[in-house]
Formats: structure tokens, C-alpha cells, sequence
């Protein structure tokens, strides 16, 4: 996962790479759309299915719209940023082994590197410490398939995305038809 911003366009439609425009934001929560054909110079998000080198086709044809995007940032130079009372800045890093958009200082500058993309909020929009990620093209059970008769239902436990557990811990599940 990281950000860019390319001078090229980009098309990943197909590509085991996602790209995100940040769409909205609000109380520190940022929802993510994803974005197949990206023009030249707009800022993104990405992710990959799995660590490792992938190759994004040249996009030939129109790009997707990204309108109200709040990433920001410039494929060829860099960006001093600070944020201030009314503007804050978020920048893409990892702390203490948590990938995500961590607050820039209001005392002290930091640049932004060139084909980076930084988050520029509000103080309405921001949150203190880090930004919460909600990503729109990610679902979540749709219909729950009844017991078939094999296994009795009592003790079996799914997450949200359909993976059975053995022992539930904090969070939400299925079990029996019903979240718990």
C-alpha cells in the first residue's frame, strides 16, 4: 500500500492493484473510492492483493472522474506542508507496524516527496491522531446459508467476510443466521 501521484496516465483495470480517490471525509473517517483508469498528475491511493512488482498499463482513453478529491500532491516536485487550526495535513507512513495517514506537525514542516499523494483535511474532516480508512467497494455478507444438518449450529462461528472461526475474540460475527 502507499500513495502516488504519476506524471502518466494509468489503467488499472484488471491489475491485482487497486487505486482510491479519498471521495469524502469526516470526524477523522476518510472513505476511499476505487478508480480504475487514472489521468496523468491526479493523486491516489494504492494497494496490491499481495506484496510484490506489478506493472501498470499506460492508460489509452479517457480517464475516470475524481471530482472532490482529497489527496493532493505533485507527480514532479516536491510539497513543504504544516498544518494549521484550519487545515490539516495527513501524510502515508507505517508506526509501530500500523500502515496509515499519520498527522504533520503544526510547529514543525515536512516535506512531501514528488510523486506522493498527502491527505489535506479540514479541521471538521480531521482527526487527532490518525485517520480511519473506508474503503466503498469493500462488502460484507449478503445472505447466510442455513445448516445443512452435518454440523450442529450452536458452535460455529463466521467473521463478517464469511471465514469460520473456532474462538471468537472482540469484534462481530455470525453464528446461527444472526450477528453477535
Amino acid at each position: 500500500a502507499g500513495t502516488l501521484v504519476s506524471n502518466t496516465a494509468l489503467d488499472f483495470t484488471g491489475t491485482p492493484v487497486s487505486a482510491y480517490y479519498a471521495s469524502a471525509a469526516s470526524a477523522g473517517t476518510v472513505t476511499f473510492t476505487k478508480i480504475n483508469k487514472v489521468a496523468a498528475g491526479t493523486p491516489i491511493y494504492i494497494k496490491a492483493a499481495s506484496a510484490g512488482i506489478y506493472e501498470i498499463p499506460a492508460l489509452d482513453g479517457d480517464a475516470d472522474a475524481t471530482t472532490g478529491n482529497l489527496l493532493k500532491g505533485l507527480a514532479d516536485n516536491t510539497t513543504d506542508l504544516r498544518s494549521t487550526e484550519g487545515t490539516k495535513y495527513y501524510v502515508f507512513g507505517v508506526l509501530n507496524d500500523e500502515a496509515g495517514f499519520y498527522p504533520v506537525s503544526t510547529t514543525s514542516k515536512l516535506t512531501s516527496a514528488a510523486g506522493k499523494a498527502y491527505l489535506e483535511l479540514t479541521a471538521g474532516q480531521a482527526s487527532a491522531r490518525s485517520i480511519r480508512m473506508v474503503f466503498d467497494d469493500v462488502t460484507g455478507i449478503n445472505t447466510v446459508k442455513e445448516n445443512d444438518g452435518n454440523e450442529t449450529g450452536d458452535n460455529i462461528w463466521y467473521t463478517l467476510q464469511g471465514a469460520r472461526v473456532a474462538k471468537p475474540t472482540h469484534g462481530i460475527y455470525i453464528r446461527n443466521g444472526k450477528k453477535i
